[in-house]
């Protein structure tokens, strides 16, 4: 660096105390300018302090507020919203236009998130779709969810292989084909791939003694890179990345699995997308956000309706005391008498867990209790996970797979790698190397 540079830092708002000091300092040194870009109300820095914020006050800034994201005016004015601690009004655009799903369980919520993915997802375009989570652990459920259902568009020789972290330890084993999206965790100059980069797999070279295996991948900034799965370990499936790594993707299609979080990871979460997004919760979530808030809920207007409706049919069903006034009394009413048709009109389908977010948001405007901590869903158990999530730590350690299976897989036979006969073992000195027929 010289006098003459400028250092653009893009999501500077993620950078710690530490990593702001020394970068500060570097180019202090060199006499050269630096130009941070961020904004506080995404995810911020893992480890200690919020430099960001603070020179913000201390130096001024410039404030970027033109949406150039999302396409629709009413998705710009809820991304505005929610960065303002608007949450409620925000939640309620995407609610009105059906774009949250209130799941019974994790499961169902996994499974729900997984297919609207799946249904926008294209192979030869795949930098246009987005699965998101909070924690690590879901990434790695969504993209095993994934990984079952996209068979179809995986071709050629497949690879079971150890995957590693960035300091050299197992995370166990993934089967690997051309066509699955890889995500690379470790740096690697001489490679040319960085942490959090992802690409698809073009290709898997293998030897018929199988002592040489290379995989070719296509990398989405647009080069090309080949490696040997047992000397750069450190990749898995990505088809899911965690919301800190999806900071400052655009995408036109978003699917994302709400989980233990807070408000500037659902702001992430619901501004990653040009077109259209998913977000899928479970009904547990959304009863902490009731208790938080502590506001009783009231049946909506639609479930009143309906309840008016359904008594205009069938005027000899009792009401229960305060249907009108209690949520619980009036949804279990309503749960008892799903599917009552409505003369010939239409049969009656009540959604109870999306009419709870909807009453909940309705109770927030009249009561106005609710301030952006109330969105805080993370319980005890889940803080503890939090403090490691977006950790980048350097690895140190350069171990190899212990063991690379390679297998071709019998076209159109649907074989699975359970069901496959051993029949040599290859050069054990390096983990033990399979291969079948």
């Amino acid at each position: 660096m010289t006098e003459e540079t400028v250092v653009v830092v893009d999501e500077a708002a993620m950078n710690d105390t530490r990593l702001m000091a020394g970068l500060i300092r570097e180019t202090e040194k060199a006499g050269a300018k630096l130009l941070l870009i961020g904004d506080e109300s995404q995810v911020p820095p893992v480890a200690a302090g919020n430099p960001f914020k603070t020179l913000k006050k201390e130096l001024g800034f410039a404030d970027l507020t033109e949406n150039r994201r999302q396409r629709q005016d009413w998705q710009k004015n809820a991304s505005r919203e929610i960065r303002a601690g608007q949450v409620k009004e925000g939640l309620q655009k995407y609610l009105d236009a059906g774009m949250i799903t209130i799941a019974k369980d994790r499961d169902e919520a996994t499974k729900k998130t997984v297919e609207g993915f799946l249904a926008r997802f294209n192979p030869g375009a795949p930098t246009k779709t987005l699965l998101t989570a909070y924690k690590r652990a879901d990434v790695a459920e969504l993209n095993a969810r994934v990984r079952e259902e996209i068979g179809d568009f995986l071709t050629g020789p497949w690879v079971e292989t150890t995957v590693r972290d960035r300091e050299g330890n197992s995370e166990g084993k993934r089967e690997f084909q051309a066509g699955d999206r890889l995500y690379f965790k470790k740096n690697d100059k001489k490679m040319g791939v960085m942490n959090g980069e992802t690409g698809t797999l073009t290709n898997i070279d293998v030897t018929s003694d199988g002592k040489d295996c290379v995989f070719t991948v296509k990398m989405d900034k647009g080069s090309e890179v080949r490696f040997d799965p047992r000397d750069y370990a450190q990749i898995d499936y990505g088809y899911a990345i965690t919301i800190h790594k999806s900071q400052g993707e655009t995408v036109d299609f978003s699917s994302n699995l709400v989980t233990g979080m807070g408000l500037n990871a659902l702001y992430v979460q619901l501004t990653r997308h040009r077109d259209d997004t998913q977000i899928v919760l479970t009904e547990d979530q959304v009863d902490k956000m009731v208790q938080n808030s502590g506001v009783e809920l009231e049946p909506t207007d639609k479930m009143i309706d309906f309840v008016e409706r359904i008594m205009s049919e069938h005027p000899s069903l009792e009401l229960p005391e305060d249907w009108n006034k209690d949520f619980d009394v009036c949804r279990n009413w309503l749960d008892n008498f799903s599917g009552v048709e409505l003369g010939a009109r239409e049969v009656f389908v009540f959604d109870g867990r999306l009419e709870k977010v909807k009453s909940l948001l309705t109770s927030i405007r009249k009561t106005e209790k609710m301030n952006v901590l109330d969105f805080e869903i993370v319980d005890e158990r889940e803080k503890k996970e939090e403090q490691e999530i977006g950790k980048e730590v350097q690895g140190k350690s350069e171990g190899r797979s212990e063991e690379l299976s390679v297998e071709r897989r019998i076209e159109n036979e649907g074989i699975k790698p359970g069901g496959r006969e051993r029949e040599r073992e290859y050069e054990p000195e390096r983990g033990g190397m399979e291969m079948g027929m």
